[in-house]
């Protein structure tokens, strides 16, 4: 069925990365800064975790506050290495736990503004999205679900791991919804390396991988954005958030003096955050 798509409507696509997924924070901030803020957001793995919460009325300043506040920074205190099975080494309940605490509500049609996710389906080998109906956190959870880190998660009896590994960037649910899409994507292999150690080789076939999968879609999208100095980081380089999340925040603010185009772009009338409607 053919769609009338608002001129205004900005779409958002957060790519999965572990730790190096902190920097959407900061490109969110920036984005916002410049009085860019979308209704549609869609995300992969890291990328589903920002992005459920920036759907549910957070702002990223908000979003800082509530990873200090839980210590989300600390591997410690979202995987539980002390259990160990075949599927994983790290089950849910700490990362259940701290959505429990940061998330109050468990239902897509209850977010401010529209959010999809992309999961694995494990079995079958290929992507799916959620954008409504339950089971929110745990629907993040899965999409989050590192293999051979996290265990699996089964939902109606289809087993589900990170949505990264089929779809890293899923910008699918947001065709048709929006004028404009903004895609960032946080892995960028490292391009000055001349001699390779095992870290090196990992995210550089890790990266390409992930680009060349991503081809298409990176091709739907009005802007792609990813930052450079993020080569230097790794996916568990959660201890470094603070940087990380700096990055994004410099590597958007540049990206949009070079793009001066997005500037242009119409917010659409802006709801206020969670922290000001609670005062």
């Amino acid at each position: 069925m053919a769609q009338t798509t608002p001129k205004t409507t900005v779409g958002i696509v957060l790519g999965g990365g572990g730790a190096l997924g902190f920097a959407h924070i900061g490109a969110l901030k920036a984005l916002e800064e410049a009085g860019i803020k979308s209704d549609h957001v869609s995300g992969a793995s890291m990328g589903a975790i920002i992005g459920a919460l920036y759907a549910y009325g957070y702002s990223p300043d908000e979003i800082i506050r509530l990873v200090e506040k839980e210590e989300a920074y600390k591997i410690s205190k979202i995987m539980n290495f002390r259990v160990f099975n075949s599927a994983g080494v790290s089950n849910h309940k700490k990362l259940s736990h701290i959505l429990d605490n940061i998330l109050p509500v468990d239902d897509f049609d209850s977010l401010r503004c529209f959010f999809a996710l992309s999961m694995t389906d494990i079995v079958n080998l290929q992507p799916e999205y959620a954008w409504s109906g339950g089971n929110l956190r745990e629907k993040v959870m899965a999409s989050a679900a590192i293999p051979a880190v996290y265990e699996p998660i089964r939902l109606n009896n289809i087993v589900y791991v990170d949505g990264g590994v089929t779809d890293n960037l899923p910008i699918e649910p947001l065709l048709g919804k929006c004028a404009t899409i903004i895609m960032i994507d946080v892995h960028y292999p490292c391009m000055e390396c001349t001699e390779f150690s095992k870290k090196d080789i990992l995210k550089r076939t890790t990266a390409a991988a992930l680009k060349q999968a991503n081809i298409p879609r990176i091709k739907n999208a009005t802007y792609y954005v990813n930052f450079r100095e993020l080569q230097d980081y790794s996916v568990f380089d959660f201890k470094l958030y603070k940087t990380i999340i700096d990055i994004g925040y410099r590597g958007m603010k540049e990206y949009l003096q070079n793009n001066p185009e997005l500037l242009q772009l119409v917010a659409p009338p802006s709801l206020p955050s969670r922290e000001e409607q609670e005062k």
